[in-house]
C-alpha cells in the first residue's frame, strides 16, 4: 500500500518497517556489520526513518519507476536473441500473432550511489534493440557508478515464436523476475550494491542469488 519504509538484511529478508508517508515502499538494505547498531537504533526512543536509513543503503524506487515509464517504449526491438526481426515472416507472443514492429526492447542505464541512496545515473539509457538482453557496460562510466538498472518489456515470462524463411525459433522473454543471465551478470561485476530490474508492475533488487531478490511494487 506504500507509505512505508521497509528494511532488509543483506540476504533480502525483511527485518523491520515503519511508516514514512511517501506513498510508496522505500527499501533500505542493512549490511551485516551494521545489524547490531540497527537493532539498537530502531528500539530506541528517538527512532526515525532517516536515522535508520543512515545505517544502510536506500534504493530510490520512484526514480526506478520513472526509468520504466520513460524507456519502456523508447527502443524498438530489432532482434530477439541473435535473430534479426527484419527476416521474420510472422511473430507470435504466447500463441497470438502480433506486428513485429510493435515489439519493444530492453533498456539499461547506470545506477549511482550518492549520500547512501542508489538511484538512476545521469548517462542516457541505452539498448541493444533486443527483447532478450541489455549490455550493462553500454551506458559507460560516470561518477559514483554502483551497478545498473534495466527493464523487461513484458510483465510476465512470455514465449515468443519467430518464423523466418530459415525456420521457426522459440524464445523465452523473462518478465516478473530477473533472468538467470541477470543473476550471472551480477556475479561478474557486482560490488555490494544490488542491481535493479523493473517491469510494468514491480521493481526487483537483486544480487547473484535468486533467493535474496527483493520485490517491491512500483506504485
Amino acid at each position: 500500500m506504500g507509505d512505508v519504509a521497509v528494511f532488509y538484511n543483506s540476504e533480502g529478508q525483511e527485518i523491520y518497517r515503519m511508516q514514512d508517508g511517501r506513498k510508496r515502499i522505500t527499501p533500505t538494505v542493512i549490511a551485516n556489520d551494521k545489524l547490531n547498531a540497527f537493532n539498537k537504533a530502531h528500539t530506541g526512543s528517538k527512532t526515525s526513518v532517516k536515522s535508520l536509513q543512515k545505517l544502510g543503503t536506500t534504493y530510490n524506487t520512484k526514480a526506478f519507476s520513472d526509468f520504466f515509464d520513460k524507456n519502456s517504449k523508447a527502443f524498438k526491438a530489432d532482434y530477439i536473441g541473435s535473430t534479426n526481426l527484419k527476416n521474420a515472416t510472422s511473430v507470435e507472443v504466447d500463441g497470438k500473432t502480433i506486428d513485429k514492429n510493435n515489439l519493444r526492447a530492453e533498456a539499461t542505464a547506470n545506477t549511482v550511489l550518492k549520500d547512501g541512496v542508489v538511484t538512476v545515473g545521469n548517462n542516457p539509457a541505452t539498448s541493444n534493440n533486443s527483447m532478450t538482453g541489455a549490455d550493462p557496460d553500454k551506458p559507460g562510466n560516470e561518477p559514483n557508478k554502483t551497478g545498473n538498472i534495466h527493464l523487461h518489456p513484458t510483465e510476465k515470462t512470455t514465449t515468443v515464436q519467430v518464423d523466418t524463411q530459415y525456420g521457426a525459433t522459440v524464445f523465452t522473454i523473462y518478465g516478473g523476475t530477473p533472468s538467470s543471465a541477470d543473476y550471472t551478470e551480477y556475479d561478474r561485476s557486482g560490488n555490494g550494491s544490488m542491481y535493479v530490474m523493473v517491469d510494468a508492475k514491480f521493481i526487483y533488487l537483486y544480487n547473484g542469488s535468486p533467493s535474496q531478490t527483493i520485490k517491491v511494487p512500483r506504485k
